[in-house]
């Protein structure tokens, strides 16, 4: 009833009400963390996130709070971009339920958003232990952050063969290994990969840059998509320039 109540007057944009319905129910059911909860979250949505901060560390310490009740209090924060408070919940979390993925995943991201890459790849990498699928995403996370070399090692234990594929292609060309880049070429087709534009392009590219020119023109002739189309028009003039003037190339 006090929640509905509460709601209602939200709906209506009366927030103040809204809180203090919260407020009276705390009183009379003291022991009723939902309401301490609720206006949490009211006043993330406010933007007060300060006082939203305090009422989540008050929750979590005096409710019988859950995984779950960690997971949206932290990512509410997070997204609140309230990077340090995220951290003090969910490295909290992370001590509390060192299987859980979900929790890993918005610490991680939590570093991410703050610019510390590499502290967001390696608990992704930690967390891939007990959910395989997201080796691809601490691949692709120390990728970004340059170190490829690691990635690549990531790369390997990959179990989806599609997204395997298009990830080592990038990351091969990054590392500028365009030979091995181009022998991909078959293990793409069989994959279906080479429907995708962009990787058909990327495969274009490594034959060129590997100075395998003839090839890399046949790559060009399958792309239609009007931006990776002027792509590949660019990449042949440059190719024809490389061939009248290979000095430019060398």
């Amino acid at each position: 009833r006090w929640e509905m109540k509460a709601q209602s007057y939200w709906k209506l944009k009366q927030h103040g009400q809204a809180i203090g319905v919260l407020n009276q129910a705390q009183r009379v059911y003291p022991g009723d963390y939902r309401y301490l909860r609720r206006k949490l979250f009211y006043f993330v949505e406010l933007g007060l996130f300060q006082q939203a901060a305090v009422l989540g560390q008050q929750y979590l310490t005096l409710s019988d709070a859950g995984d779950k009740d960690y997971i949206a209090i932290g990512n509410a924060l997070r997204l609140s971009k309230q990077y340090q408070k995220t951290l003090q919940i969910m490295e909290t979390a992370r001590l509390k339920y060192p299987e859980n993925t979900t929790v890993a995943k918005v610490l991680a991201h939590t570093y991410i958003d703050m610019g510390e890459i590499n502290s967001g790849a390696y608990i992704l990498e930690q967390a891939a232990q007990y959910d395989a699928s997201l080796l691809s995403e601490a691949a692709e996370v120390y990728r970004r952050a340059g170190r490829l070399y690691k990635a690549l090692t990531l790369n390997t234990a990959i179990r989806d063969q599609g997204v395997k594929l298009k990830q080592r292609l990038s990351i091969l060309i990054a590392l500028k290994r365009y030979d091995r880049a181009a022998n991909m070429k078959n293990s793409l087709y069989r994959a279906g990969l080479l429907k995708d534009q962009n990787i058909r392009y990327a495969l274009a590219y490594a034959y060129f840059a590997s100075g395998q020119y003839d090839a890399a023109s046949r790559q060009i002739d399958y792309l239609k998509d009007s931006e990776v189309f002027k792509k590949g028009v660019e990449l042949r003039r440059i190719m024809e320039s490389c061939i009248t003037e290979p000095w430019q190339c060398a």
